[in-house]
């Protein structure tokens, strides 16, 4: 049985659809104790996992269960205990990254399995509450990372199908979460609009 009081919301897409900056405007609407955090890095294991993630070579099953055990720590450490104490809980990301990335990205549909059975035994029913995909095409992404420096990351190596899989393995698997799709390749204050509208409407629910 479930001790959550409190609510649990996740933001999602792929790198440079602005997940971060839309972040600081949910702080608008969200309640002032709200716990924010992100998957992998929300936890110092969980810190120390995406280290050896992002620095390896490693074999798909590896990956996938690397981070499941950072997931897994963070839920633990992190959004389990705020969630019982009543708190609104951000994660920045959370397992549809793996589905996205790992699976549809890659093309491991046979490992679609194992996903699914870490995901049962590791989160049970703590699943989101509502999930919000910003949501930009592909080239837009590029154009974006192509003007900040400080985003260099183990993917960027990877062609423009790479992230179109990814970005349609995220459409498909949000499908199981009650969410929004936000169009994030207007402005910022446009996205922020949309962001805020959808989250609004969720509350009121």
């Amino acid at each position: 049985m479930s001790s959550r009081k409190g609510t649990y919301i996740v933001i999602e897409g792929v790198d440079g659809a602005g997940k971060d900056t839309q972040e600081e405007f949910l702080k608008e609407i969200l309640p002032a104790d709200t716990v924010y955090t992100r998957e992998p890095r929300g936890t110092q294991i969980g810190v120390v996992l995406r280290d050896v993630i992002t620095g390896n070579e490693l074999d798909p099953i590896t990956e996938i269960l690397l981070f499941y055990a950072a997931r897994k720590e963070l839920m633990n450490r992190v959004i389990i205990p705020a969630l019982a104490e009543g708190k609104t809980v951000v994660s920045n990301r959370n397992e549809l990254t793996t589905y996205a990335y790992q699976i549809h990205a890659r093309e491991r549909h046979d490992l679609e399995h194992l996903a699914d059975y870490l995901s049962n035994t590791v989160l049970g029913e703590m699943q989101p509450d509502f999930c919000l995909f910003y949501d930009i095409p592909v080239e837009i992404r590029k154009e974006r990372l192509e003007q900040r420096s400080d985003n260099i990351n183990s993917f960027d190596h990877f062609d423009a199908s790479f992230f179109e899989r990814a970005r349609d393995g995220y459409k498909e698997h949000i499908q199981k979460l009650p969410h929004a799709i936000i169009d994030a390749s207007g402005t910022i204050e446009e996205v922020k609009e949309k962001s805020l509208q959808a989250l609004g409407e969720f509350l009121r629910t």
